[in-house]
């Protein structure tokens, strides 16, 4: 079954998003998260950017709650990047399509997949590659995080 929470606003993948694994799957990565940035573990939660404005991070004043692609589209009144005319110049929406597409999630592929109304396709295979290569556990998308929190070899998605 997948979780449509999980369907990032930007095109981002939720399910790899480092703190929502780290609240999901592992209370040693929420630790190490919170000690990062000043807050307590507690703090580390995120359900998914569907869900973020009801529970999720809240720490990092651009991400999680205080998520700035999620103002421009409350500004905008739309629900996804893809409908809005000005992606294409949009240094911010770029700048985070250039982060994760260095760890081969492509944000405008995910994003066509939205717009096209293949939600649960895109989800399905998205829960399919972030996941390790040895265990199976589920992944984040981090460039810091190189070994599986489940079986601790080395990531490969």
């Amino acid at each position: 079954m997948v979780n449509q929470k999980l369907v990032g606003r930007c095109g981002m993948y939720c399910g790899a998003c480092v703190i929502h694994r780290a609240y999901r799957d592992s209370p040693s990565l929420r630790v190490w998260l919170a000690e990062k940035h000043g807050c307590p573990p507690g703090d580390v939660v995120c359900d998914g950017c569907q869900a973020v404005h009801a529970r999720g991070w809240a720490k990092d004043p651009q991400w999680g709650k205080n998520c700035r692609i999620l103002e421009c589209l409350a500004d905008h009144n739309i629900r996804f990047c893809h409908d809005c005319p000005e992606r294409r110049s949009c240094k911010r929406w770029h700048d985070l399509a250039e982060y994760f597409e260095f760890l081969d999630m492509d944000l405008a592929a995910n994003l066509q997949r939205i717009r096209a109304g293949e939600t649960r396709e895109w989800l399905e295979e998205q829960d399919r590659k972030w996941r390790c290569v040895h265990c199976g556990a589920r992944m984040p998308a981090s460039q810091e995080i190189t070994l599986c929190l489940k079986c601790n070899r080395p990531a490969r998605y």
